[in-house]
């Protein structure tokens, strides 16, 4: 299982893997606790105690053919038009002349599975002033003029587009084929500027704790939620939606399999697509210290740093799971011999070289005799000479029949892996060599310099 990690570390974005013990604690954490929106509401603490706006920026339907072609393009080129209008609007003097914060949803579907690409944006009901000086608070119920937001954004939205087309990043095949002659795409530019661009303005929210539950529901939304769907029977698969134009009544939709298939994966996103984004006072950079000049100048007492190090203070042998108990070392663990591989041969060496280094040179070519290289410089790491008795004793035991370390500047092996050789090989001999956990002959060892 995989969950995805906001904000973590180095205020960045990840994905990462649970294991099945960690996924149990958190089942245990989640059933005692109960988080009501995130399941560590650490994105709480970075909101401040002002009014917030929902705003949806929609794209026309007449854009679903090129988007279904370009997912990554089209989808980019929505976060920027929005997010650029928003951030526009709020520097402003007009509205509010300072830095807003946003946080920008993606979403690609409609009631029923249909494709319907719109953004959902939360937004600071205020902004920080260009000197960092005071916050500028916005009206109570109104942000920005709906209608001005339209035309902005369809006017930076299309002006992105013809430069993507302009630096051939946009794909043209089936329906799309036509667009890629400049006339006919720079028509179909000027059909799109022609009608009303759907930007919706919902009422604020009404703290930063319905902003954490909005989020905590649209965060892994995924085109349709479980317990809408109703059944599977005989290839037709029923699920409930919801019929905004007929008064919001809920009503069922009965579709074949694949359609339904079909419809399902229209909202599937690119590979490693972040659909949750941040700008303005909620942006990656200098975030945190814009955040907290805003809880400065409301009057906010700003948290504590957690820090990642332990106190200076804090006992070392104090056990750090009950926070109790007093650690004691029982034994020192000495390193352990690694236990090497049985030699290959050089025509098996040469076969695996050539496959891992994707080399174009015949094996009948690598197998010519080789130049003596007689080894007279120190091995790369991870390259050492065979230990005549890898199984015998260790050198400081008693009994050892190890040889002698040797003299400084001949060839040692690693020293936590084996000890050395007293001389280096004759050029030539057929001394075992260790690449990498293989063992290899020493022609071999040329071969690889030599690469």
């Amino acid at each position: 299982m995989t969950i995805r990690v906001e904000q973590g570390k180095g205020a960045k974005d990840r994905y990462t893997l649970l294991s099945v013990r960690l996924l149990d604690e958190l089942r245990t954490y989640w059933h005692l606790d109960r988080p009501r929106t995130w399941l560590f509401a650490a994105r709480g603490a970075e909101l401040l105690p002002i009014p917030y706006f929902h705003v949806v920026f929609t794209l026309p339907h007449a854009l679903n053919a090129l988007v279904q072609g370009n997912p990554r393009v089209l989808y980019d080129r929505l976060f920027r038009a929005a997010t650029e209008t928003l951030l526009a609007f709020g520097r402003d003097p007009r509205h509010l002349g300072g830095t807003i914060g946003v946080t920008a949803i993606l979403h690609t579907w409609g009631q029923t599975l249909t494709q319907h690409v719109h953004l959902h944006c939360v937004v600071t009901g205020g902004a920080l002033s260009p000197d960092g000086t005071r916050w500028i608070a916005g009206r109570s119920a109104f942000l920005f003029p709906v209608r001005a937001l339209s035309i902005a954004f369809r006017g930076t939205f299309l002006d992105g587009l013809r430069r993507d087309y302009v630096a051939d990043r946009i794909a043209f095949a089936g329906g799309t084929a036509a667009l890629a002659c400049a006339s006919t795409f720079a028509a179909f530019l000027t059909t799109l500027r022609t009608p009303d661009w759907a930007v919706y303005a919902k009422p604020p929210f009404g703290g930063a704790d319905q902003v954490l539950a909005y989020l905590a529901r649209y965060t892994h939304r995924v085109a349709i939620s479980q317990h809408r769907l109703i059944d599977l029977v005989d290839g037709v698969v029923r699920f409930r939606y919801r019929d905004y134009a007929d008064h919001d009544r809920l009503k069922v939709l009965t579709l074949d399999g694949e359609e339904f298939l079909r419809r399902f994966l229209l909202h599937v996103l690119p590979t490693r697509f972040v659909r949750i984004r941040h700008a303005g006072l909620f942006g990656n950079r200098d975030r945190h210290a814009r955040l907290a000049r805003c809880r400065a100048l409301l009057g906010v007492p700003a948290d504590a740093p957690e820090s990642e190090a332990p106190a200076a203070t804090a006992d070392p042998d104090r056990c750090p799971v009950c926070h109790q108990g007093t650690m004691r070392v029982m034994v020192l663990l000495p390193p352990v011999l690694a236990t090497p591989h049985a030699p290959v041969s050089h025509d098996h060496a040469v076969r695996h070289l050539t496959r891992a280094r994707g080399s174009t040179t015949s094996p009948a070519r690598l197998r010519r005799p080789l130049p003596a290289t007689g080894l007279e410089t120190p091995p790369r790491h991870g390259v050492h000479t065979e230990c005549p008795r890898p199984h015998s004793p260790r050198p400081s035991e008693p009994g050892s029949s190890y040889p002698a370390p040797a003299a400084p500047g001949s060839r040692t092996r690693h020293p936590l892996t084996a000890p050395a050789l007293q001389s280096p090989p004759e050029p030539g001999a057929p001394t075992a060599v260790s690449f990498n956990g293989s063992y290899l002959r020493a022609p071999a060892l040329a071969l690889i310099r030599s690469r």
